[in-house]
């Protein structure tokens, strides 16, 4: 009976002391995440979305070495390198020296869900190119352009 006790006690013990803490890390995570989306839509709401777009694009190399070099173990590291990679194509933004090794250098392929948001998005900028990527601002020429019959 004493040791039915003890191995209750010892198991809501070990509960206590790892799964409460857990539990509190991943709410803190999921609460902060959803503060740094309203902070994302504000700022796109009140027009923003230069200062931004330059704010995460800095923040970039940090995530791509972390990634690299702390959670490349996650089955979705290979997915978030290549949605970075992709943005610095995309968007005609140099790759600093700093991560370029590691984003011309992606080891695998990007999973299916990825490669189809991927798709989509490229599907979505070239109908509204200046809502997905940049401003697309049109070079003024002296042409005149013919009527079409």
């Amino acid at each position: 009976m004493i040791l039915i006790l003890g191995l209750a006690g010892g198991t809501f013990i070990g509960y206590l002391v790892w799964a409460v803490p857990l539990k509190q890390q991943f709410a803190n995570q999921y609460i902060l995440s959803a503060t740094d989306q309203a902070f994302i839509g504000l700022q796109v709401s009140q027009g923003q979305s230069d200062s931004l777009r330059k704010i995460l694009e800095e923040s970039l190399p940090d995530y791509v070495t972390t990634i690299a070099n702390e959670y490349s173990s996650s089955p979705y590291s290979t997915d978030a390198l290549w949605v970075i990679r992709r943005y610095y194509e995309r968007n005609g933004v140099p790759i600093p020296e700093s991560v370029e090794s590691i984003l011309m250098n992606i080891p695998g392929t990007p999973s299916e869900a990825c490669s189809r948001k991927l798709v989509q998005l490229e599907i979505n900028a070239s109908v509204l190119p200046t809502q997905y990527f940049g401003t697309n601002q049109v070079e003024e020429t002296e042409e005149t352009p013919e009527p079409q019959p």
